[in-house]
């Protein structure tokens, strides 16, 4: 379970990139890794993030 405050700042961030409707894709990764490997939660959220970067950050010229 992510902590609730990491939680917070997660729909934050999508929120402000205007991705709050990849949420469920985040969730659904975090469930897939801890399913693989057992890490810091942080590592799930960052590994999440990076996927959504690496997809959608040219549309908002970063």
């Amino acid at each position: 379970m992510v902590p609730v405050i990491v939680a917070h700042e997660l729909v934050w961030f999508l929120e402000g990139m205007g991705l709050e409707d990849r949420l469920g894709d985040i969730t659904a990764y975090s469930q897939h890794r801890r399913a693989e490997v057992v890490y810091d939660c942080g590592d799930h959220i960052t590994g999440a993030i990076e996927v959504l970067k690496k997809e959608k950050t040219p549309r908002f010229g970063l």
